[in-house]
């Protein structure tokens, strides 16, 4: 476990860095961001408990970087009580519960990326998406 949360540590460092200066930079990639990239995903898709999480909601590879750079673009390439939140937001299974759960519809983007930077700045409970009505006999 201590090995995979310094490989998080490492992967953060190199995305919260070194980011790149303009939309097109963020999409071609750069060198060692690109790499970093690449190795965030990869840490994602290899732990066993955010596999599962990405198959309740059909959620691919190409879902998770899409998602990172919906968070990067909403301000959440930032840090917060030792997370570079973006990063933080795709690889614990809590917060990308969270983004993935609020997808298609639920919260903004940008109320999305304060209740992260709030859950690991201060460590406050993320918003629970609303519940399906129950149907009626």
């Amino acid at each position: 476990m201590r090995a995979r949360s310094a490989e998080l540590k490492r992967i953060s460092r190199e995305l919260g860095s070194e980011r790149p200066v303009s939309a097109a930079d963020l999409l071609s990639g750069s060198g060692r961001y690109d790499a970093a990239l690449r190795a965030l995903l990869d840490y994602c898709v290899s732990r066993p408990e955010l596999a599962q999480i990405m198959g309740d909601f059909d959620a691919t590879r190409a879902t998770l970087e899409k998602v990172y750079h919906i968070l990067l673009a909403s301000g959440a390439g930032q840090w917060a009580g030792g997370h570079f939140v973006a990063a933080s937001a795709l690889a614990y299974p809590d917060t990308l519960r969270f983004v993935l759960s609020n997808r298609a519809g639920g919260l903004s983007h940008l109320a999305q990326m304060f209740a992260l930077v709030e859950h690991f700045e201060r460590g406050a409970p993320l918003p629970q998406p609303p519940k399906a009505p129950s149907p009626t006999a």
